[in-house]
């Protein structure tokens, strides 16, 4: 049964068991657990992911890609905060959860800057939106 590929930046073999990484990677890839706070999630996060979805309601990576316009339900950090991206207006993207999946998997598996020329600039058509 094939589980998908494994989650590892460059790596692209089959997942071992119900893991999101290979038998080759999962001794060495980096643990990314623990709470949503402790990641840096908590209740500011949730402010500014509020007010975010109230600006910009509907997904930009459908809009782009001329899909009937959806509601977006996630936001996305342009530039992962693991590598030094913030919650500045110009970092973040309203997606649906579909897009905001699809563009997480790029990004574990081609890397950050694959994901960002999938989304391009995300204020591109502030003027449009």
């Amino acid at each position: 049964m094939n589980l998908g590929p494994c989650t590892a930046p460059g790596c692209g073999r089959s997942r071992a068991g119900k893991g999101r990484f290979c038998e080759e990677c999962a001794p060495t890839a980096p643990n990314r657990q623990g709470s949503a706070s402790s990641r840096g999630y908590g209740a500011r996060w949730r402010r500014v992911r509020d007010w975010f979805l109230k600006r910009y309601p509907y997904c930009l990576r459908c809009d782009r890609l001329g899909r009937p316009v959806t509601p977006a339900k996630e936001v996305h950090h342009v530039t992962p905060r693991r590598d030094g991206g913030g919650d500045q207006d110009a970092n973040l993207a309203s997606l649906c959860t579909t897009c905001h999946r699809i563009l997480t998997v790029l990004e574990t598996t081609q890397g950050a800057d694959a994901a960002r020329l999938e989304l391009g600039n995300p204020r591109e058509k502030d003027s449009e939106r």
